[in-house]
């Protein structure tokens, strides 16, 4: 951290369709989905950046980065032998209008299981409905949990 004061050049803007339908299903598919691709041998970087949208922002501190070109910057030294996995709590969550959110708990620990140095913590996440009906993040913050 520089000291200097941060500013977003261009803020994600509001839903601009929302079509009918079960938002908060829909977005915690949608979010499930994005942990599944997580996975991946490749990191979460791939699943970062093919969920964000254009203006999508991660509250990552000290860079905030923005966009699907920004996620692959943050995640391009994540180390391979760890994992990003969470899931969306399905008791919580909503939206309407082409606008929702999912929260849930996500963990950062070794990818062949091996105990100690998992780091735990909370999400939020914010969607947007695109013209073609898929869902796309536009803020999305983890915080440590206790």
């Amino acid at each position: 951290d520089t000291g200097a004061a941060w500013t977003l050049a261009a803020p994600p803007h509001s839903a601009t369709v929302g079509f009918r339908g079960d938002a908060r299903r829909e977005t915690q598919k949608a979010d499930a989905d994005f942990a599944t691709l997580a996975l991946e041998p490749a990191g979460p970087g791939p699943a970062f950046s093919r969920f964000t949208a254009d203006d999508g922002i991660l509250l990552s501190p000290p860079n905030f980065p923005v966009g699907p070109r920004g996620m692959e910057r943050v995640f391009a030294e994540f180390p391979a032998n760890q994992v990003l996995t969470w899931e969306p709590m399905r008791t919580f969550g909503g939206g309407s209008g082409g606008l929702a959110f999912t929260v849930g708990h996500s963990a950062r620990r070794a990818r062949d299981g091996t105990a100690g140095g998992e780091q735990r913590s909370k999400y939020l996440t914010v969607w947007r409905q695109r013209g073609d009906g898929r869902w796309e993040y536009i803020l999305d913050f983890g915080s440590p949990r206790p």
